[in-house]
Formats: C-alpha cells, sequence, structure tokens
C-alpha cells in the first residue's frame, strides 16, 4: 500500500503533459506488443506450413519412386512370362522417372543429414535393381531358346534380384517412414504455434482492453483535476477582481476624502500670501513656504 501511495505521489508530481503522453502511450504499447507477438507467431506457422509442404512433397515424390520402381519390375517380370516387348513400357518409362525422381529427393532432404545418408543408400539399391533388370532383359532370349530347361531357367530367371528388390523397397519404405514421422512433428509444432496464437491473442484482447479502460480512468482524473485548477483559478481571479474593486473604492474615497483639507490648506495659503502685501516689509521665508505650499499640489 504504501509503494502505492508513492507511486501515486510521484504520479501526480509529474507534469500534465507528461501524464498525457504516458495515458496515450498505454494503449499504443499494448497494440504495438501484440501486434509484433501475433507477427512473430505468424511467421512461426508459416515456417511450420512450409515445412509441411516440404514433407508432403517428399512423400509423394518418395510414392512415385517406389512405384516407378514397382513397375518396372512388373513389366520385366511380365515380359520374362509373356517375351512380348509391349510389357517392356512400364520398365522403359521408369528408367526416366526413377533418376529424375531420385534427383529430386536429393536435393529435398539437403538440410537433414539422416535423410540424405538414407536416399544415398536408396539410389545405391535402385541403381543395382536397374542393373538386374537391364541383365535379366539381355539373358533372357537365352533362356527362351533351351526349351528342356526353360521351366526352370525361368523360374530362376523370375526369381533373380528379388533379395535386391526387396531390400530397395524396405529401404525405400524407411525413407518414408521418417519423413512421415517428420511429418507429424512439423504438424504437432504447427498445432502448438496455433494454440499459442490464439492464447496471445486472448491475452493481448484482455491487455489492450485494461490498458483502454486504465487509459480512460486516468485520463478521467486529468480531467477532474483540470477542472479543479480550472475552478481555483476562476475562484482566484474573483478574489482578485473583488481585491481590485476594493481597492479602487479606497482609493476613490481617500482621494475625496483628502481633497476637502487640502482646498481648505490651499485656500489659506492663498489667503495669507494676499496679507502679506498689505505689510511694508513682509517676511520672506514665509513668503517662499506659502508659494510652495501652493505649487506642490498642483504638481
Amino acid at each position: 500500500m504504501a509503494h502505492l501511495f508513492r507511486l501515486q505521489h510521484r504520479w501526480l508530481a509529474l507534469p500534465i503533459r507528461t501524464r498525457g503522453t504516458l495515458i496515450i502511450a498505454i494503449p499504443v504499447v499494448c497494440l504495438f506488443t501484440a501486434l509484433v507477438a501475433f507477427t512473430w507467431l505468424k511467421a512461426s506457422l508459416v515456417e511450420d506450413e512450409t515445412w509441411v509442404q516440404h514433407s508432403q512433397i517428399v512423400r509423394i515424390e518418395t510414392k512415385q519412386l517406389l512405384n516407378a520402381l514397382l513397375d518396372a519390375n512388373a513389366g520385366v517380370q511380365e515380359y520374362g512370362m509373356t517375351q512380348k516387348n509391349e510389357f517392356l513400357a512400364p520398365y522403359h518409362r521408369s528408367k526416366t522417372i526413377i533418376p529424375a525422381s531420385l534427383d529430386r529427393l536429393e536435393n529435398l532432404v539437403q538440410n537433414n543429414s539422416g535423410q540424405r545418408d538414407r536416399i544415398q543408400r536408396v539410389r545405391t539399391l535402385v541403381n543395382e535393381n536397374l542393373i538386374i533388370f537391364q541383365q535379366k532383359i539381355e539373358r533372357h532370349p537365352e533362356i527362351r531358346s533351351d526349351r528342356l530347361v526353360s521351366a526352370t531357367a525361368l523360374y530362376n530367371w523370375l526369381e533373380a534380384g528379388e533379395t535386391t528388390m526387396n531390400a530397395a523397397r524396405s529401404e525405400i519404405d524407411r525413407f518414408a517412414e521418417m519423413e512421415e514421422q517428420l511429418l507429424a512433428q512439423h504438424r504437432q509444432h504447427q498445432d502448438f504455434y496455433r494454440q499459442i496464437t490464439w492464447i496471445v491473442l486472448w491475452i493481448s484482447g484482455a491487455i489492450g482492453t485494461l490498458g483502454a479502460y486504465f487509459a480512460i480512468h486516468l485520463f478521467q482524473q486529468l480531467e477532474q483535476e483540470l477542472a479543479s485548477r480550472e475552478s481555483s483559478l476562476r475562484e482566484t481571479n474573483q478574489r482578485l477582481e473583488i481585491a481590485c474593486d476594493q481597492l479602487q473604492r479606497f482609493t476613490a474615497n481617500a482621494s475625496h476624502e483628502l481633497r476637502a483639507p487640502l482646498a481648505a490648506v490651499l485656500s489659506n495659503a492663498q489667503v495669507g500670501l494676499m496679507n502679506l502685501e498689505d505689510f511694508d516689509q513682509p517676511s520672506i521665508a514665509l513668503r517662499k513656504k506659502l508659494e510652495k505650499l501652493l505649487v506642490s499640489p498642483n504638481r
């Protein structure tokens, strides 16, 4: 309580202009603080949204890579079963898609060392599968030409590279799983900042409302103080006017009261001078005093 009393005393000791400036600054500071906090949170949300979109792009690109690899494998397998070249169309198309997809994924995960290492392993395994696919296609006519061992040879041909294919799929799945985890983290972080944003907005609104109410309260106090000072000045002015009127009346009364004695003195002095002329040898000193008495009031 004593601290609040001292604070109030210091506040009232400030000049009115300073207090008015500080009162106006209260809602301005509240608004500026709220804008800064909201801008910072908005920037964080935008950054999180960028990372979420980035992770989704990586997921889509990973699915495209896996689908292209599976299409290539399926095309080669169908070619081995039918020996029809039209079934190699998915394989030839995937040979164009896979390198470009690997390059895009490598560029997308440059900032993540763990994912960067995984995509390198994926690239190695995928390239090994493409080499095996090419070797299988080149060896297939030889296997089909031998009718006696064609079934066994065809089975071995179909099973060739299955281990490498499974390893590539597993590595791609691990890469995609890690990206799913990163996506979940980014979304969780995004949800957290959204909640923080709403909390900050509510708190800023509450602080702004309290600041506005406090500023209005201080303005009312300042207005009352100015009204009190104006009333005090008005009363002081009225008292001064009354004092001036009293002084003027006193001066007028004093002047009126002094005018009659002075007139009598002057009249007697004039009579005295006239009587001195009747004497043969009038007193020079008395004449000078009477003349001085007559001249002084006229100055």
